[in-house]
């Protein structure tokens, strides 16, 4: 049997914090319940999320966001999603 193949079978559905974490199942799990929704989705960053965001969001749409950004989040918003046609609001 091949290293990868035990690491898999040793750390389950948890081998990379990034494809699996159980507290992030956990927590989608219990934001399900709380809110009665189909689904929930928790990210490993802001960023993370801000992509997946701008990836659902359609042209003319809007993405609001606080005033007090991360430099990278603030960057998105203000230069690159204006350019994919979409519009975003912050400060």
């Amino acid at each position: 049997m091949n290293l990868s193949k035990l690491n898999a079978i040793e750390n389950g559905p948890y081998d990379y914090t990034r494809s699996g974490n159980p507290t992030r199942d956990a927590l989608e799990s219990l934001l399900v319940k709380l809110d009665k929704a189909d689904r929930a989705l928790c990210f490993i960053s802001g960023m993370a999320a801000l992509s997946a965001v701008s990836h659902l969001v359609q042209a003319g749409e809007k993405i609001v966001a606080g005033d007090d950004l991360y430099g990278g989040t603030d960057r998105l918003l203000s230069r690159v999603i204006p350019r994919m046609a979409l519009w975003s609001m912050s400060k």
